[in-house]
């Protein structure tokens, strides 16, 4: 079998990778360059026109890259950013509500067609681009689809990736042609000055809001979003107790609305028309009717596409009597989807969904005769392990967790599954035609949520201690593998292009030597000592590691509980962070003070983390959090210590800390939370860092009998005017000084007299605002500084 389709998409969905990493280019030469590559090709066919091939098969290969290449290179031209004027700026933005709202993390999220922008000073611009809406507003209506909308408020950049491994928001939103966001709190913030008619706004859009509305009218909250994910991949906020269990164990595809989805819906709704005796032919085109709506109502992710286009193209091919070849249909929803958007080969969800399904069509029937059990068993457990092998690296390389007993819960979850989909599919067609009608099976469904949900938590939190966190492979060991995994599938029809089998037994060979040294490579320790200043927003956080290994987190973030935002910074910034690290233990936890932007997000660290000491100021502060936080440590076996000035001891050959805050406790200063923060310098080799909390001018003459000249210091108090004194640094003398402040922040960090007072002793300052996450790393010699934005090379010195 030649599977034409299956080479070409290769081939085209390379050349719009290569596109992604290239440099955006402007319609002018993308258009040129398609000009002249279709000119090229129509003189090679009348060239060669009388030859049985017209076109080598070299020119196809690079002619089918090169058009990958230009089509993803066009996509990005055609769809520029027309916002990037209007930043920062309070505006008006007239347009359309384009997709349903979803709520997540406390907020409705929508996206607008913008099709004008008043600015503050009068000036009205038409244009066309999206903006992604955050709408926090409890009372109001929220907008619906096809709505004609007025938002004013601030335009905000979506931001950059600005901490390693981190979420790069501003990188996956212009992939979906979205450029801007903007914040809706108040009600004289949005008004609805029309509508838009469209087909899917009269149609799709009604009927996905009218599910949702029947799911709450039949269960409790709750049970209501994980019934909406398990039946139409609905996005939604669930128990965190339950989220967390199902990512340890690498479950969440039960929440997406995949092929196993689209299949099993197939299934039932052919058996029942079978039951009924329809004829073939209109059973055919009410499923793919069916699916067609299935798939838009529930949002069009990539792994829904992907299975509603595969099972469209089955069932149009067994109505004219084809057997469709899995990879080639596989190979057909992939090109067709990227060429409905290039940007969606970078998702998540596309590759995870193209690839379990690839490893499932190959690995599935290779495995089963070599498995044990009857037949059913076979089958369910070669499936699981042939899609636990294929989603493996990605899962490591974007989510950084191994569970041992992932393929456990996979396995005790599919059976549940083939009932809750067909039954809560069915339930919700009864129940949005009538509540009533769903009720008979209300009671058994939520019963069996239940049993599904129950035990994977309780193996979730049984199992918390095996599983492992990673550090992300670097991309070529990703590749690596598959290709290893592809040469094994495939070495006997490699070995018929060869002279002996020798070559593949080579090859083989080779593979595994170079996948030995690529794991050796990547889990090898580094000999360096690393600080890491984690951009935080308005707040502090620093991981430091040592060149054994040993761990250090300094402050875990946090987001005051005045400003009344869900967001949970040590969820959300810090742990993902520890986890590309690979850090699962940490070896020692620093609360400086019981301020929350420094110590709220220690509550998420202290519950997914391993913490074998926290160390505190030891100040006598009732705050709530501070108080959790100590509860937490203590409920899981945490010893606490508290910091003493003077206090010090290597940690491992070369490297030492001493503690020089607090001596005693001050009392009556501006802040006595502040005065009293741990203050620690870290030594390695010949170079030192300090590490400042929020001390301020009041509490600075105290250390400045034991403080020594630094080559990094993390600038107390977020850059205050009341801290970082001219003595403090006629006597530290700083070399680098990083400062950790939020952007836009309401303080108006780092005040200008500190900087005045930095620049004056010659040291050159990082903002965590401005550069993202600082790293410095040292082999106690030399330094290096990476920031996460801003600067695209490293500084040597």
């Amino acid at each position: 079998m030649r599977r034409v389709i299956l080479h070409i998409t290769i081939l085209f969905l390379a050349g719009v990778v290569m596109a992604g990493f290239a440099p955006n280019m402007q319609t002018p030469p993308v258009a040129a360059f398609l000009l002249f590559y279709i000119v090229l090709l129509g003189v090679l066919i009348v060239k060669h026109r009388n030859r049985s091939r017209p076109i080598p098969i070299t020119m196809l290969t690079l002619g089918f890259l090169m058009a990958g290449l230009l089509y993803g290179l066009s996509h990005l031209s055609l769809h520029p950013n027309q916002f990037h004027r209007f930043y920062d700026q309070h505006v008006t933005v007239t347009g359309v509500v384009k997709d349903s709202p979803v709520f997540l993390n406390g907020k409705w999220r929508y996206i607008v067609k913008a099709e004008r922008v008043l600015t503050g000073s009068g000036e009205n611009v038409e244009l066309e681009d999206r903006i992604q809406i955050s709408d926090s507003r409890k009372i109001e209506p929220i907008p619906r689809y096809g709505d004609r909308i007025q938002i004013r408020g601030l335009l905000l950049e979506p931001t950059p990736q600005r901490n390693p491994g981190g979420y790069d928001d501003q990188q996956y939103l212009a992939r979906k042609g979205i450029h801007a966001r903007m914040s809706v709190k108040f009600a004289n913030q949005i008004e609805k000055i029309g509508q838009e008619t469209s087909l899917y706004g009269i149609t799709v859009s009604p009927l996905r809001d009218h599910a949702w509305n029947t799911l709450y009218k039949l269960f409790p909250p709750g049970e209501a979003e994980l019934a909406g994910g398990i039946v139409l991949g609905f996005k939604s906020d669930l128990p965190g107790e339950w989220e967390t269990a199902f990512e340890t164990l690498s479950v969440t595809h039960i929440l997406a609305a995949s092929g196993f989805n689209v299949g099993l819906i197939s299934a039932a709704l052919f058996y029942l028309f079978k039951l009924f005796r329809m004829p073939k032919g209109m059973a055919g085109a009410i499923v793919i009717l069916t699916i067609v709506i299935y798939t838009l109502a529930s949002g069009a992710g990539p792994s829904v596409v992907r299975a509603g286009i595969m099972a469209i193209l089955i069932l149009i091919g067994a109505s004219l009597g084809r057997q469709a070849d899995m990879l080639t249909t596989v190979a057909t929803a992939a090109l067709l989807s990227a060429l409905w958007n290039p940007g969606v080969v970078f998702d998540i969800g596309f590759l995870l969904s193209f690839i379990t399904t690839i490893g499932l069509i190959l690995l599935t029937p290779r495995w089963m005769p070599f498995l044990p059990g009857p037949g059913w068993f076979r089958s369910a457990l070669a499936a699981c392990l042939a899609a636990q092998i294929a989603s493996t690296p990605i899962l490591v390389y974007h989510f950084n967790q191994i569970s041992p007993f992932s393929l456990l819960a996979n396995l005790y979850i599919m059976p549940l599954t083939f009932l809750l989909v067909p039954l809560g599919f069915g339930m919700l067609v009864l129940g949005m035609a009538h509540p009533w009608l769903a009720l008979p099976f209300v009671g058994l469904y939520r019963f069996l949520m239940l049993l599904l949900v129950k035990p994977v938590v309780w193996l979730s939190e049984a199992t918390r201690q095996w599983t492992l966190s990673v550090s992300s492979p670097p991309l070529w060991g990703v590749a690596l593998f598959y290709a290893g995994l592809l040469f094994l599938l495939y070495r006997n029809r490699i070995s018929k292009f060869t002279t002996s089998r020798r070559f593949v037994r080579n090859g083989i060979g080779l593979l595994a030597i170079l996948l030995v040294a690529a794991a050796l490579l990547w889990l090898k320790p580094s000999k360096e000592l690393r600080v890491t200043f984690l951009d935080v927003g308005q707040g502090d956080s620093a991981l430091i590691e040592t060149p054994s290994g040993m761990t250090i987190l300094v402050d875990g973030g946090g987001i005051p509980s005045y400003f009344e935002s869900d967001f949970d910074v040590g969820e959300r910034i810090v742990l993902p962070f520890l986890r590309h690290r690979g850090v699962g233990t940490l070896d020692y936890v620093i609360a400086t003070h019981a301020d929350e932007d420094h110590v709220r997000g220690l509550l998420a660290i202290l519950k997914h983390v391993k913490v074998r000491n926290l160390i505190v100021s030891g100040y006598p502060d009732d705050s709530p959090f501070y108080q959790e936080i100590l509860e937490t440590a203590r409920s899981r076996g945490t010893p606490i210590y508290q910091a003493q000035a003077g206090i010090g001891w290597q940690l491992e050959p070369g490297v030492a800390w001493r503690f020089l805050n607090p001596a005693v406790f001050h009392q009556g200063t501006r802040s006595d939370s502040n005065s009293n923060s741990v203050v620690f310098q870290l030594e390695f080799g010949s170079r030192r860092f300090l590490f400042t909390g929020d001390i301020e001018g009041e509490t600075e003459p105290d250390i400045l009998p034991f403080v020594q000249p630094v080559d990094v210091l993390k600038v107390a108090h977020h850059g205050s005017h009341y801290s970082t004194t001219p003595e403090f640094l006629a006597k530290v003398r700083p070399r680098y000084a990083i400062i950790s402040a939020g952007k836009r922040n309401v303080y108006h960090h780092p005040h200008r007299d500190v900087l005045n007072r930095l620049a004056g002793v010659g040291a050159q300052v990082y903002r965590t605002d401005r550069h993202g996450a600082v790293t410095v790393t040292t082999d106690g010699n030399k330094l290096q500084i990476r920031t996460a934005i801003a600067d695209s090379q490293p500084n040597f010195r």
